[in-house]
Order: C-alpha cells, then structure tokens, then sequence
C-alpha cells in the first residue's frame, strides 16, 4: 500500500516519518510537495465567501493550498484505483507494525466501499480512551482532522465529485462517505515542528458556543443568505453537520465512560 506523505517545500518536517518508514517493507511512501498558496488573492472569492460564511472568519492563504494539496493525492488514489493512506508532514509517533495491521482489517471490510479511516481525532477522543480499543468507530458524521487518515479509491472519488460541498480539508461531506475512527495511530506535532498554516497569519474565530448557538438559532443563515443559494442548502452544508458533530460526540463520551467502567 502507499504512503503518501505530503511534504511542506525547503523544510524537513517529515523526516521523523522517513525515520518511522525506513525499512517498512508493508508500505510504499510516496513524498509529495504541498501546494502553497502564500497570497490571498490567489484564493477564488467563492472559497473566500463559504469559508467566512462557515466559519466565521477569513481563510488562511495556507488552508487552501492545504485542501489543494490532498486534492492532488485524492485524484492519485482514484486513479489508480488503489486505498493508500495519507499523511501531513507533522504525523508523529507512526508504529509501522501497528499502523500495517490497522490498514489490513480495516481494508478487509471496507476496500471496496467509500470509507475514511482517521488514525487521529482528538475531537471525540483523548489518547488514553480510545488507545487499545479493538473496534472502528462508525461516525454519522466525518472526522475532524487529516494529519493522517486511510482512504479508499471510491471515497477520494467521491470527494473530487462533491469538492464544491466543502471548504477545507477537514470538512468533509459525509452524504456518500462512511467515516471512521480508529485506534488512536498518530499524533499531530510534537515540540519541534508547529503548523505551517497557523504560522501564516493570525486566526480570528467564532467560539465554538457562540458559532453553535447562531447556527441552531439560523441567526447564521440570515446574516449569509448571499452565500447559500438556498435554506435547503444551509441545511445540508451547516446545519446537518453540525448536529452529527454533537450526536457523535455524544455516542463517544457514553463510550469513553464504558471504557473507563471497564478499566476500573
């Protein structure tokens, strides 16, 4: 299987990757240099305004070249019609063995079906909840990250399919995809290396209660109308998500409980 690690030009945050691969005769990596996009006119006005319109705050020059750069390894997958995982240049704490093992028994049941596999969701679990956990976690709605993550050759071409339904990597549609948690694999940095997109600029963001509350109260609808060309389209795009997000969370704090009671 390939490894396709995308890699940010002239630094070398991802040799601790190198280091974890070397000699790993279960996977193939394939180093790809991340899109940059260092401007902000050279983000289009219409990913300008959803971005805003989700989020509640402009895009980062760094956020687009980000989605651009998985893009790239998305339509790879689907054209080569082979799974492969992928990982952002920050992935850390990667145990070849473990990470082998985890793609095989996933892949025996979901190869052929449009499924995501997140090895890092920090959203729904901490790491020591979910690390030893036998079991993949059916989310009704998608993961949160993409520092590192499986996917399969129909769920990439589904994601090219519906890349106007979303507005960063992260945000995943979730209407033809099945998303995944696994048993905690990766961790996303460590004392060294720092993300390069929030080293781009400052973020100015909504708090997670308040953006919340307006979306629930479709105070964020009215105040976008522009953006949506629908209030069915808020709803598919803002809403819905956004109560899968909670229902999720929900079912993995009942879980995180089980885990514990079990434990103690």
């Amino acid at each position: 299987m390939n490894i396709y690690v995308i890699e940010t030009p002239g630094m070398n945050r991802s040799q601790p990757i190198r280091s974890a691969l070397q000699g790993c005769e279960e996977f193939t990596a394939i180093y790809i240099p991340a899109i940059m996009i260092n401007q902000k006119d050279e983000v289009p006005d219409e990913f300008c305004s959803q971005f805003v319109s989700r989020y509640g705050r402009d895009v980062l020059p760094g956020e687009y070249g980000c989605l651009l750069s998985h893009r790239a390894v998305w339509d790879t997958v689907a054209r080569t019609r082979q799974p492969g995982i992928v990982f952002e240049d920050d992935a850390r704490q990667i145990v070849c063995s473990s990470l082998s093992a985890t793609a095989s028994r996933f892949l025996s049941k979901q190869e052929f079906n449009a499924a995501i596999l997140s090895f890092h969701d920090p959203r729904y679990f901490n790491r020591k909840h979910i690390f030893g956990a036998e079991k993949f976690f059916r989310l009704c709605g998608s993961s949160s990250h993409a520092v590192a993550y499986l996917i399969t050759p129909l769920a990439a071409s589904n994601l090219l399919d519906s890349s106007n339904d979303f507005a960063s990597v992260a945000d995943w549609p979730s209407s033809s995809i099945a998303y995944f948690l696994s048993p905690w694999q990766v961790v996303h940095g460590d004392n060294i290396s720092s993300s390069v997109i929030s080293d781009l600029g400052p973020r100015i963001n909504l708090t997670a209660t308040i953006r919340t509350w307006k979306i629930l109260s479709l105070q964020h609808f009215l105040e976008n109308r522009e953006v949506f060309a629908s209030f069915h389209s808020y709803v598919r795009v803002i809403l819905l998500p956004l109560l899968k997000i909670k229902i999720d969370s929900f079912r993995m704090k009942l879980f995180t409980v089980k885990i514990n009671d079990h434990r103690s």
